[in-house]
């Protein structure tokens, strides 16, 4: 199975619940802790980096080869009392990575297509060429955070609206968003599915997940992880995301795949997948 992501990569410095660390962060390196495992997928990130980012991607199938930024996006991540906030750094100069014929040899063979970006800077026009280019039976996953989020004077990470939708939605099969990502998700979730016919999952950290399509809302549940046992929280959105992404595909089963992505993205919260 062929895996691309295409996001952004990042350092992250995070002060989380039991533990400080700086290491590689984003969506594509989280995913790769899950696909890495996996036998029968072989994980491609299309990402902008720069040379800062060379120590920390062992482990990723990264393109292009080389760094094209002169700074790397920088992800400051604290979490007090189970409330996140966020910094980032060095949003300014990133740039979408260009797609050149080595980008389109990797995006026509793909199984399956995560988009997912850390900043608001993927045009519809952009991501329109991108879906252009994979083939009819790809499976086309977005997880929209970066397309709800700016930065105020002090870098510090806020809501916004996603005021792309009505362009972005129509071009993806399903959608994996955060409760924390938006408030009052599951109501904008709920009119996004009518008016675009796209499947929404809303993940929901202790509490599960929400199915949401034109025909079905349906809660999946999780047995909640004892505050105590949590050590490390950051990445478990995104293990659900390739998690999920790799059983769908297979098995077309939208339950039973949140199911078993719920099961994997608890083990990153007890770090078992280190």
């Amino acid at each position: 199975m062929n895996i691309v992501v295409l996001g952004n990569v990042c350092i992250d410095k995070n002060n989380i619940e039991k533990t400080f660390y700086k290491k590689a962060g984003g969506p594509a390196t989280f995913m790769s802790l899950f696909f890495n495992k996996v036998k029968d997928t072989k994980c491609t990130t299309i990402a902008s980096y720069g040379a800062d980012f060379l120590p920390y991607k062992q482990g990723l199938n990264l393109y292009p080869g080389s760094p094209n930024l002169g700074n790397t996006l920088v992800y400051e991540n604290t979490i007090i009392n189970g409330k996140r906030s966020q910094k980032c750094r060095f949003y300014k100069e990133n740039i979408t990575p260009e797609i050149d014929k080595n980008a389109e040899n990797v995006l026509k063979n793909a199984d399956v297509l995560f988009i997912a970006p850390l900043i608001p800077y993927f045009s519809p026009e952009y991501v329109k060429n991108v879906v252009k280019i994979t083939s009819k039976n790809c499976l086309k996953i977005l997880l929209p955070q970066g397309y709800f989020r700016d930065f105020d004077n002090s870098n510090n990470v806020v809501f916004k609206e996603f005021k792309k939708e009505r362009e972005i939605l129509p071009l993806i099969d399903i959608v994996i968003v955060s409760d924390e990502d938006y408030p009052n998700i599951e109501n904008l979730t709920l009119e996004w599915s009518k008016k675009y016919g796209t499947t929404f999952l809303i993940t929901k950290a202790q509490k599960g997940a929400i199915i949401i399509s034109t025909e079905v809302k349906k809660t999946v549940p999780t047995n909640p992880i004892p505050s105590k046992e949590i050590v490390d929280s950051i990445g478990a959105g995104d293990i659900f995301a390739a998690a999920f992404g790799y059983h769908y595909f297979k098995t077309k089963d939208l339950e039973k795949s949140v199911d078993y992505a719920n099961q994997i993205a608890k083990q990153k919260i007890l770090l078992k997948t280190k």
